[in-house]
């Protein structure tokens, strides 16, 4: 679906309240709101899970919020991993949405990138303990 017709055309625009950046999430947004706590009270973000997509809104001074939104995996690269219970239930949810929707799909794409995970992961071990020595 093409969500540029929801959003205006600049990549940031000004919203007068938050319920603006749900309505621009479409019908099936859902509030990311264990997310948005890890980020801080100035940090809102909504899922549109239709489009994959995060409406990321900032609170201004004038109470306005200014949005984006991002595509999930883009979205993903500025959240937190480890965070609490509600945010991790969050995170796995905006997770899947950057997997194909066939479950047999997804999974040979999530076993690639748990290889290359893992990978990164033993490559940083080793780093770490060169730096130690």
């Amino acid at each position: 679906m093409n969500t540029s017709a929801r959003f205006p055309s600049q990549p940031y625009g000004t919203l007068p309240t938050l319920d603006h950046a749900v309505e621009l999430a479409g019908p099936d947004a859902l509030r990311l709101s264990g997310l948005s706590e890890e980020l801080g009270p100035e940090h809102q973000l909504v899922l549109s899970p239709e489009a994959s997509a995060v409406i990321w809104a900032t609170r201004q001074k004038d109470g306005t919020w200014v949005a984006q939104e991002l595509p999930a995996e883009t979205a993903l690269l500025h959240l937190p991993a480890a965070c609490g219970a509600s945010a991790s239930a969050e995170y796995r949810r905006l997770l899947r949405c950057t997997f194909p929707t066939q479950a047999d799909s997804a999974n040979v794409r999530i076993d690639h990138e748990l290889r290359q995970l893992n990978a990164k992961i033993a490559h940083l071990s080793i780093l770490k303990d060169e730096l130690e020595a």
